[in-house]
């Protein structure tokens, strides 16, 4: 594993040289993130001053939800969102190279690419959570602070837990990209919103069938002591969700693998 994870450091050095050969699109694409995301903070504080609440979150607490979710997706789309081109190498008939090679041929995929625009999305994470925790001003203890870690470790596992499931369908119908996309904006929800403001079918959606809400939504009930919002105990199940996630979707990739049938391109 330390020298699947050593291989998975130079594959990323690599991809980041490339990247950085185009240093004018590096800035304009952290700009670009920096500039969409200060919209749906400028949103969110309009209707918490007209309405001063969202669902029972004030501005402070929709922060702290939304920066849950920064700090995770900057991780995942930093490092490990190339696994969303499964579908594309399957198509092209490119994945075949992979198979040829004495390396792990799911750690080759993640390693073709790295997305510096998640750098923006870390950046900004991290600032709307310092702004959220000076707003709330939580009496957090030590063991509060081993919770916050735990669900940000899980939040990305979580999110690449289901990228993988997605794309492995893919081994079977090549094209998976309308499941894909489906996700992708119940995920753009669910990272501004508080899930209880949709009702109970959305959240018994993002619950138990796509259960996006434990990236964010759930460990900032867990973390914030809302109880009205949500069972504590179930707000907690955010590290065993992504226990079983994580299981599930090696599943699908190994026997989608052990069944693959290239294309022939």
């Amino acid at each position: 594993m330390l020298q699947e994870i050593a291989i998975y450091g130079k594959l990323a050095t690599m991809a980041l040289k490339g990247k950085m050969q185009y240093r004018m699109d590096f800035f304009a694409g952290l700009a670009g993130v920096f500039i969409l995301n200060g919209m749906n903070i400028a949103s969110l504080g309009v209707l918490t001053y007209r309405f001063e609440t969202l669902g029972g979150w004030d501005m402070g607490e929709l922060l702290f939800l939304y920066s849950l979710f920064m700090i995770c997706r900057s991780v995942y789309s930093t490092f490990l969102q190339h696994v969303e081109a499964l579908e594309e190498e399957i198509a092209q008939g490119t994945l075949d190279r992979f198979l040829t090679r004495p390396v792990s041929p799911l750690l080759q995929l993640i390693g073709q690419d790295v997305q510096y625009i998640g750098v923006a999305d870390f950046l900004f994470g991290l600032a709307c959570f310092y702004t959220s925790i000076s707003l709330i001003r939580p009496a957090w203890g030590f063991i509060d602070i081993v919770w916050l870690v735990a669900f940000l470790v899980s939040g990305v596992i979580i999110e690449t837990s289901i990228s993988l499931l997605c794309a492995s369908v893919a081994f079977k119908a090549v094209r998976a990209n309308v499941l894909r996309d489906i996700i992708m904006r119940t995920k753009v929800i669910t990272q501004q919103y508080p899930i209880a403001v949709f009702g109970d079918a959305f959240r018994v959606l993002v619950t138990g069938f796509v259960p996006i809400a434990f990236i964010n939504y759930y460990p900032a009930v867990f973390l914030l002591g809302k109880e009205t919002a949500a069972p504590l105990w179930l707000s907690g199940l955010s590290p065993l969700v992504a226990t079983v996630l994580a299981l599930l979707a090696l599943t699908a990739w190994n026997r989608g693998l052990a069944n693959y049938s290239s294309t022939g391109n």
